[in-house]
């Protein structure tokens, strides 16, 4: 009886988020004004550290855009991911110092968090407990769940545009980008070797 409510608990978790519980992924439709709405936390990111052989990398909170976030990093392991190919999918479009934008939620202790960056969205969750003092707030240890690919309908465009246009979104001064349904699923472009144009 315990087993199956979680079973029902994390059913119902999971559609509040928009995901199918069967493939978990989000496919419907999910307007960038919802994102914001449902986060209760959204800040700009920096990817530091970035591990192909252990497939890991972290992201420190560079700037609060909304609330104040709970955690300094998000320390995330890709290996994890029951989509075998999305960790090297995502690998190829992050590196050192490139910006992040995170949108987080907290539902009954746990943390679910979505990551875009140039047309790449990505989904991730974290069991860990935030500090009580927000003076000394520390990591979270992230688990990658994801490549949301069917989120550049939501946004699609360069990250930099995103973080310039948020705060007037957020504070109800300019519109949120619209949903387009013609974008197709998918990822953003894979980065260029450092150094070339």
């Amino acid at each position: 009886m315990r087993l199956s409510s979680r079973i029902m608990a994390l059913a119902g978790l999971l559609l509040l988020l928009g995901v199918d519980p069967l493939d978990a992924m989000i496919v419907r439709k999910y307007p960038m004004k919802e994102v914001l709405k449902q986060s209760q936390y959204v800040f700009e990111g920096r990817v530091k550290a970035v591990d192909l052989q252990k497939q890991r990398f972290i992201v420190e909170v560079a700037r609060e855009l909304k609330g104040v976030s709970p955690f300094s990093r998000l320390n995330l392991n890709l290996k994890v991911s029951p989509k075998k190919e999305h960790p090297g999918l995502l690998l190829k479009r992050v590196r050192d110092g490139h910006p992040v934008v995170v949108f987080a939620t907290r539902v009954r202790g746990d943390f679910f968090f979505l990551g875009y960056t140039d047309g790449t969205w990505f989904s991730m969750g974290s069991k860990s407990v935030p500090a009580k003092d927000p003076a000394s707030r520390g990591p979270a240890v992230c688990a990658f769940r994801y490549c949301e690919l069917y989120l550049r309908r939501t946004y699609s465009g360069k990250t930099s545009e995103l973080l310039a246009l948020l705060p007037d979104v957020l504070a109800a001064r300019k519109p949120a980008p619209a949903y387009d349904p013609k974008v197709k699923p998918g990822v953003g472009p894979e980065l260029k070797p450092s150094g070339k144009d």
